[in-house]
């Protein structure tokens, strides 16, 4: 997706906001484990989060313990929600370009007013 439109890497729609720590951590992971890292930032049921871990395996990814514990400390983490509605499908253009054009619809909304 980045190498047939690099500039889709920095667009709003393919950003997440992150406590700094949790950003490091996620950066430059597949979308796959990207999503169980989110998913632990939602999630705080121990048996749900006990399916993640059991997925991870199954995928054969390795979370690390001390990034679980870090998202799992974080807070304001609702934002997160729409990002993990993505789940049974891939990461793509036409994702990253709706999701930007609705952040921005969202953003104009709010602030609108102050510019009148």
């Amino acid at each position: 997706m980045y190498d047939l439109n690099p500039k889709l890497y920095d667009s709003i729609g393919n950003l997440t906001l992150l406590p700094e720590s949790v950003n490091k951590s996620a950066s430059n992971r597949s979308w796959e484990e990207k999503l169980l890292y989110y998913k632990h930032l939602a999630e705080q049921d121990p048996d749900t989060l006990q399916e993640l871990s059991i997925k991870a395996q199954k995928s054969g990814i390795t979370l690390n313990k001390n990034t679980i514990s870090m998202l799992q400390s974080s807070n304001y983490n609702s934002h997160i929600l729409p990002i993990l509605q993505v789940e049974n499908q891939d990461w793509n253009k036409q994702i990253v370009e709706d999701r930007a054009v609705r952040i921005l619809e969202i953003v104009w909304n709010r602030i609108i007013a102050w510019l009148q």
